[in-house]
């Protein structure tokens, strides 16, 4: 029996339940979201224990749930479990027609062979019963990835450096997972080379700059203002990893 961890927008809900239905024929363990979440437990904590416990995760891909921003937390967290324990865990199940999470899909190492119940229904659920009967494989033995455990939600934030000419890069942004950020899909040679910086209101500058500070991060100065939004952006770095590079320039400002 495989402890299961369902994903999905509960707009979704109906069609989700017709697959569960006879997914729970085979007497798996099967955690839905919240749903079997005890009331007042903390929902982070209580996610995150269920995604690192479970052998598998579920999510269930559609123009709703690729909307949610709890969905796509649900997916880089998962993601992490993987980079962390190095085993396939993560089956997306596509049920209908939607633009996959580009961050999830763009890099070539992090490619699925989807389900795809929009198009074969029974076949799929075939599929999914014989998944679910079979040991993880090893996955992602050789990849970085790096995690920011800022508090905060809805933060942009990017990694850069001399390499990158010190500018925003796509590849180099972290995604929000539920209790942190998490940066993935790019070459860390070597750690000491980067800054981070994480965009903000300049009203909140302030309190985000304290708020990376706790959290155990060096942040000098107050940053600058990015050109693209008009906000600040407060530059920093990991404690335990100096800065390398050009430690006197005006992104310490």
């Amino acid at each position: 029996m495989a402890k299961i961890f369902i994903s999905y927008s509960h707009q979704d809900k109906g069609f989700v339940q017709s697959i569960m239905d006879q997914i729970n024929t085979t007497h798996h363990e099967i955690v839905i979201d919240n749903q079997d979440f005890e009331i007042g437990s903390p929902i982070n904590h209580t996610i995150l224990k269920s995604i690192a416990e479970a052998e598998f995760i579920l999510v269930f891909l559609s123009s709703n749930s690729v909307n949610s921003d709890w969905v796509l937390k649900e997916i880089y967290s998962s993601l992490y479990c993987e980079l962390k324990d190095k085993q396939t865990k993560l089956i997306p199940c596509i049920i209908d027609d939607c633009t996959l999470p580009k961050n999830l899909f763009k890099f070539k190492q992090y490619e699925r062979i989807n389900l795809d119940f929009k198009t074969n229904f029974e076949d799929s659920i075939q599929t999914l019963k014989k998944r679910l009967e079979s040991t993880n494989p090893p996955i992602f033995e050789n990849e970085n990835y790096f995690v920011l455990k800022i508090p905060v939600s809805n933060l942009e934030i990017y990694m850069t450096g001399e390499l990158y000419d010190w500018q925003k890069n796509s590849q180099l942004k972290y995604v929000e997972m539920i209790d942190s950020y998490l940066l993935f899909g790019f070459n860390k040679v070597p750690n000491t080379f980067f800054k981070h910086f994480v965009i903000c209101d300049l009203d909140e500058s302030s309190e985000i700059k304290d708020i990376i500070q706790n959290a155990g991060y060096y942040a000098p100065g107050f940053g600058d203002i990015d050109p693209e939004t008009g906000k600040r952006r407060i530059w920093f770095s990991v404690r335990e990893y100096p800065i390398f590079g050009k430690n006197n320039n005006n992104k310490w400002l």
